[in-house]
Order: C-alpha cells, then sequence, then structure tokens
C-alpha cells in the first residue's frame, strides 16, 4: 500500500510541475514592475544553476507566489523574438505543452493565443488564451512582452480547465557584451483543487525546463544562419 502511494504522490508532484510551467507562457510587454497582479515587493533568490538565476516573492493578491528568473547568453535578437513569435511553435520548447496557436490578430504586436498542456493522469488537462502586446525600445535595443489571461476570448473545451488567471513578463535586452539578457516575471493560477502550498514548492523547484530548451532553440536557429 505504501508503495503505490507512494507513485500516486510522484505522480502528483510532476502534475504540480507542469502547472507551475503553465506562468512561463504569457509573453508580452512591460517592464517588470508595472504589471496588473505583480506587484513590487523584495525578491528571494532561490537558485542559481547553469546561468540562471531564478527568484520569487509573495504576491498581494494571491497566496500562490510569483516567479522570476534573470539569464543571459551569446544570441542574437533577431532569432530570440523568431522563437516568441513563432507560436505554433511552442510545444517544441514550452514543457508539457501539446498545442498552441493564434487565435486572433489585432495588429502584429498585438494578439490573442492559445495553448494547452497535457496533465498526468488523475488530473484534467489545463489550457489558456493569452492576450499578449509587444513593446519595441530601438533607443535601449529592448524589446519588452507582456500577457495576461484572456479566459472569455475562446469557447472552453470539453477535457480541459481553463486557466483563469495569469500574468507574465519578459524584458529582452541587447547587450553591448553581444550578449543578450531575459528577465521574466510571472504568476499563474492553475485553478482546480490544489494546495497552494503544495503549488508554491513546485513553483521553487525547478523553473528552469523551458527556458533551457528555448534557449536550445534560440542557439540552433543561429548556428543554421551562420
Amino acid at each position: 500500500m505504501h508503495f503505490y502511494c507512494s507513485l500516486y504522490n510522484m505522480s502528483l508532484l510532476k502534475l504540480f510541475f507542469s502547472l507551475f510551467l503553465m506562468c512561463w507562457l504569457a509573453l508580452g510587454v512591460a517592464q517588470t514592475h508595472s504589471a496588473n497582479i505583480l506587484v513590487e515587493n523584495e525578491w528571494e533568490k532561490l537558485t542559481e544553476k547553469d546561468g540562471f538565476l531564478v527568484f520569487s516573492r509573495k504576491n498581494m493578491d494571491t497566496n500562490i507566489k510569483e516567479i522570476r528568473v534573470i539569464f543571459e547568453y551569446y544570441g542574437s535578437m533577431k532569432n530570440t523574438l523568431r522563437v516568441l513569435e513563432d507560436v505554433a511553435g511552442y510545444p517544441n520548447w514550452v514543457y508539457k505543452s501539446i498545442d498552441a496557436k493564434i487565435v486572433d490578430t489585432i495588429t502584429t504586436d498585438k494578439y490573442y493565443y492559445y495553448i494547452s498542456f497535457d496533465m498526468p493522469f488523475p488530473a484534467w488537462d489545463r489550457d489558456n488564451v493569452i492576450l499578449t502586446n509587444i513593446r519595441r525600445d530601438s533607443f535601449n535595443q529592448t524589446v519588452y512582452y507582456d500577457s495576461v489571461a484572456a479566459p472569455a476570448q475562446m469557447p472552453d473545451k470539453k477535457g480541459m480547465v481553463r486557466v483563469q488567471n495569469l500574468e507574465s513578463h519578459w524584458k529582452i535586452q541587447q547587450l553591448e557584451n553581444g550578449k543578450i539578457r531575459i528577465d521574466y516575471n510571472g504568476l499563474a493560477d492553475p485553478g482546480g483543487k490544489i494546495p497552494t502550498w503544495v503549488t508554491n514548492m513546485v513553483i521553487t523547484s525547478g523553473p528552469t525546463k523551458s527556458f533551457e530548451r528555448f534557449l536550445e532553440r534560440v542557439q540552433q536557429l543561429d548556428a543554421e544562419m551562420r
């Protein structure tokens, strides 16, 4: 009996880790401090691994913690943005993503997109509809992506739990030393009957999976251009 309970608990941990990663999907414009949900509090450093700095902090509107990831790498701004703009390609690097597509294009820098995730049994799969805005600051060689959940933009899908609360921000800057610096922060509530303390535990356990794959994709495109 203990053996089966352990397997079940391991499955739940994988589920919670997957749910956390959904908060990375929103790709949008805004400074780290300007947000509808996110607030300026003291960031607590959690880990530093392979050049990825990971932080978390409390949020005034929810018990779920915000996450922040900062990293630098040698790469081109062109291909960095190319990966972010390729919504249909998100399943190639966003952990547990199974489908992604543009829902409605308002302008070249403002659009809605849909993304869904495969959750381990017995949980229901999750999906998001997200509004993304992009701002390009050519003077500072910086691009901002700012995204928020827009669940009512698309009818609910059978067999999916629609994420209602999500916000995330990317600040992508070309540095003078030839590196790209990414400063990401976000928050997502996966919904459903998941204890907040478990969600927060998993949020802080290993939030570099998608970014590692993202970086691999950028470097692959850079290599193809050489």
